[in-house]
C-alpha cells in the first residue's frame, strides 16, 4: 500500500489532526467502470491510532466484488491520541472531559478539508464510514448532525445507551494505567502479559507499539496519555445517550456489527434499540468480545466486504434519490 500524510484542521481552534490517505501503487490501480470505487473512512476506538486499522485496510484493498473497490482508505488520528496527541500536547494537557459531539464534530472538518484537497469526492455517494466503540459512535453522531455526509456507515460495537452513563471507577483506573516503558522489548513483554493484550492478532499489537509509543526521556511512552484517553470516556456521558435516541435521524444504509461475546454490545439489546432506523442490518462475529478488530482483523475484513456487497449498490440507488428531493 502507498501512504501519504497529512495534517488538516480540527473543528477547535488551535488543534491539528494527522490524517494518512491509504491507496495502491499506481502500476496497480485499475480503472473499473463495472464496479464503483469507494473511499473507506476509518474511526479508532478509544486509545488506539489510525494504524490499527491497517490489517483490514489491506484485506479491503484486495477483496473482489462484483460492486465496489476500494479506492482509497482514509484513517485518522483523533486530537488527543496518536501522531494528533503529539501536536496538540500543549493545548490539551489539561483537558479532562471530551465531549464525543466535539468529536463527530472533527469527522465533519476533516471530510469537509479532504474534499477541498480533492482527496474525497465532494459527493458523498463513495464515502463509507467504519468506526469501532468510540469511533462508531462519532460516525453516528455526524450522520445525525450532518445528514449525507456518508453513503452508509458501519457501526463495530457502538456504545448505545438509554440513559445517562457516567463510571468514575472505571476512569479513575484509565488515569493510574502504566503509560512508560523502558524500552520496546519491556513493552511487548508487559502486553503479552496481560489478558486484555493477549487475545490481539500480533500485527494489531505490533502496530500499537510502533505507532501508539514515543520516546520521552529515553523511556516509551503512550502517544495517548491516561489522562487523555479517561477524559474521552467521561465524554461520552450525554453524547452515547444522544447518538441512541437520535438513531431514527440516520437516512443511510447502516449495520452494526457486534462481537458475539460482547459485554457491552450484546446482539439483542442492540437490535431492539436499532429498530427504529430505517435501513439498518445487524451482523455478528462469533466468538469475538469488545474488540473485534484487534482479535480478529481477517474476520472483521471479511464481514465488512459482505456488508459492503449488500451497502453500496443500495446506498447510491437510495442517496441519488435523497440528493434529487434536495435540490427540488
Amino acid at each position: 500500500m502507498q501512504i501519504d500524510r497529512t495534517v488538516v484542521e480540527s473543528s477547535r481552534k488551535d488543534l491539528k489532526i494527522v490524517v494518512s490517505i491509504y491507496s495502491l501503487p499506481a502500476n496497480l490501480r485499475k480503472n473499473d467502470n463495472k464496479r464503483r470505487g469507494i473511499t473507506l473512512f476509518l474511526v479508532h476506538g478509544s486509545g488506539f491510532h489510525k494504524e490499527i486499522w491497517e490489517p483490514i485496510i489491506q484485506k479491503l484493498f484486495s477483496y473482489k466484488s462484483s460492486s465496489w473497490y476500494v479506492e482509497k482508505a482514509i484513517a485518522f488520528d483523533a486530537v488527543n491520541h496518536g501522531d494528533s496527541a503529539i501536536l496538540n500536547r500543549e493545548k490539551l494537557a489539561n483537558e479532562h472531559y471530551t465531549p464525543w459531539f466535539i468529536h463527530a464534530r472533527d469527522i465533519i472538518a476533516i471530510v469537509r478539508q479532504l474534499q477541498r484537497q480533492n482527496i474525497c469526492l465532494k459527493s458523498p455517494q463513495s464515502i463509507i464510514g467504519i468506526g469501532h466503540s468510540w469511533g462508531a459512535d462519532a460516525l453516528l453522531l455526524s450522520e445525525s448532525i450532518c445528514p449525507l455526509t456518508f453513503s452508509c456507515l458501519v457501526a463495530t460495537e457502538a456504545i448505545l445507551h438509554l440513559r445517562f452513563v457516567q463510571d468514575h471507577a472505571y476512569f479513575a483506573a484509565v488515569r493510574k494505567r502504566r503509560w512508560t516503558w523502558k524500552n520496546e522489548d519491556d513493552a511487548k513483554e508487559y502486553f503479552t502479559s496481560r489478558k486484555f493484550f493477549n487475545s490481539w492478532d500480533k500485527r494489531c499489537l505490533e502496530l500499537y507499539i510502533k505507532h501508539g509509543m514515543e520516546s520521552v526521556d529515553g523511556k516509551l511512552a503512550l502517544k495517548c496519555r491516561p489522562h487523555n484517553e479517561a477524559a474521552v470516556y467521561a465524554g461520552g456521558d450525554y453524547p452515547a445517550m444522544y447518538a441512541t435516541l437520535y438513531l431514527w435521524k440516520i437516512r443511510c444504509p447502516t449495520a452494526f456489527l457486534i462481537g458475539g461475546k460482547s459485554v457491552q454490545c450484546p446482539f439483542k439489546y442492540i437490535s431492539k434499540i436499532t429498530e427504529c432506523m430505517p435501513d439498518r442490518r445487524l451482523s455478528v462475529m462469533d466468538n469475538a468480545g469488545h474488540l473485534l478488530v484487534l482479535e480478529n482483523p481477517d474476520l472483521a475484513a471479511e464481514k465488512y466486504s459482505l456488508l459492503l456487497d449488500e451497502m453500496v449498490p443500495r446506498a447510491h440507488a437510495r442517496l441519488s434519490l435523497d440528493i434529487c428531493k434536495a435540490k427540488l
